[in-house]
C-alpha cells in the first residue's frame, strides 16, 4: 500500500487548520467559562445560549473564500481579502458589522464578541481592555456613556470581561 507523502500544500493546510482550531477552542472555552458562571448566578437560559454559541463560533471560516483568504491566506488581492472579511462579518452575529448599529446587537452576541476579542488578544498579544473600551466604542459609536443605549453596551462588555477574567463585579 502506498501512503502519500505529506506535501508542502498539505502541511500548509494543516497549519491553517491548527490556527483556526486554536482560535475556536479559545472562544469555546471562554464561552463555556462565562456560561457556567451565568448559570451559577441564576441565568440558566442565557448561560446555555452562550455555551452553545461557543460551539458554532466562526464555523463559516472552514468554507469558500473565508477559508482561502482568511485562514489559508491564499490571496494577496486586498479587495478579495476585504470581500472575505465582509462575507465573514455578514454571516456571524458576534460581529457588530452584522447589524445596522451595534446598539441592535443582542446580549448573547455581545458576550460572544468579548470571547472572540479576548481570544484574538491571547493569540496576537493585544490588550483586550484597550480594544473593548477605547477602540470599539469609537469605531462603533457608543463612546458617550450619557446615552442610555450606550450604557447598556458598556455594562454588558464590562460584565462579560469580568466573568471571563474572574474579576469581582
Amino acid at each position: 500500500m502506498n501512503i502519500p507523502l505529506e506535501t508542502q500544500e498539505s502541511l500548509d493546510c494543516l497549519d491553517s487548520v491548527e490556527r483556526l482550531l486554536r482560535h475556536l477552542h479559545l472562544v469555546q472555552g471562554a464561552c463555556e467559562l462565562m456560561g457556567k458562571k451565568l448559570i451559577r448566578n441564576g441565568e440558566e437560559e442565557f448561560g446555555l445560549k452562550l455555551i452553545s454559541l461557543g460551539f458554532i463560533h466562526d464555523n463559516s471560516k472552514f468554507f469558500g473564500n473565508e477559508w482561502s483568504c482568511l485562514c489559508r491566506h491564499k490571496s494577496s488581492d486586498s479587495q478579495e481579502l476585504e470581500q472575505a472579511i465582509d462575507l465573514h462579518r455578514s454571516k456571524n452575529a458576534h460581529h457588530p458589522e452584522y447589524y445596522a448599529t451595534i446598539k441592535q446587537m443582542p446580549r448573547e452576541h455581545l458576550w460572544e464578541m468579548v470571547a472572540d476579542i479576548w481570544s484574538r488578544s491571547v493569540e496576537l498579544g493585544g490588550d483586550v481592555r484597550d480594544y473593548l473600551f477605547t477602540v470599539l466604542p469609537e469605531r462603533f459609536g457608543f463612546a458617550d456613556q450619557a446615552v442610555e443605549e450606550n450604557r447598556r453596551i458598556w455594562k454588558e462588555l464590562e460584565k462579560a470581561l469580568a466573568f471571563l477574567l474572574e474579576e469581582h463585579l
